[in-house]
């Protein structure tokens, strides 16, 4: 009998060994697979962070300048220097001070009049500026030659939104503490302005 039992309990054990092993070869395995895989998802994370927090800092500057441009007007008299809302008047007032022809259009009818304009420095040129007022909001519309670099992304500071936009070879920028929503219409209005006029011109 005792030898039966010792055979048993050998038996068991044996038993048991051969059914841990595999578990063990796999519990041996994973943590290779696991870090593999966990230094792919670090590589992809610092990507996404020098995508999306590192380069956007190089349009900081120009961000910075557009604040403080709108900031500057709001104070003072330097809001316009071209008080007019009739957009033949506005337009041709740009020529020889400013680095660029926008798009110039009285929106009063869906809002947005044109209160006129103003020749503001950025980054070294001459940007112009269109003013309109949209209820008790000013809007800063302002324009400079397209250089080809990505715009900043459409970002606000202290309660005032920043929408950026192209037309041409013009780049576009509004400014104001009025509503998304608001700025966006205005961004469409000037953009269907500025289609018609390419249209008309001649060729």
């Amino acid at each position: 009998m005792p030898t039966t039992t010792a055979t048993t309990t050998s038996d068991r054990i044996e038993k048991q060994v051969t059914l841990d092993a595999p578990r063990s070869r796999v519990w041996r395995a994973r943590p290779f697979w696991w870090g593999a895989f966990a230094g792919l998802v670090t590589s992809a994370a610092a990507a996404l962070l020098l995508m999306f927090v590192l380069l956007p800092a190089a349009s900081a500057p120009l961000v910075d300048e557009l604040f403080a441009a709108h900031l500057r007007s709001l104070s003072g008299d330097h809001l316009i220097s071209m008080i007019s809302s009739d957009q033949h008047t506005v337009k041709p007032w740009f020529a020889g001070r400013a680095d660029v022809s926008p798009t110039v259009a009285d929106f009063a009818a869906r809002g947005f009049p044109l209160a006129g304009g103003r020749v503001d420095e950025l980054s070294g040129r001459r940007s112009a500026v269109m003013v309109y007022r949209h209820g008790a909001h000013v809007i800063n519309v302002f324009a400079w030659p397209d250089d080809a670099l990505a715009l900043p992304r459409t970002t606000s500071r202290r309660g005032y939104r920043l929408l950026f936009w192209r037309i041409g070879d013009v780049a576009y920028c509004a400014v104001s503490d009025a509503a998304w929503s608001e700025l966006g219409t205005l961004e469409d209005l000037v953009r269907a302005q500025g289609a018609a006029e390419q249209h008309s011109a001649p060729r």
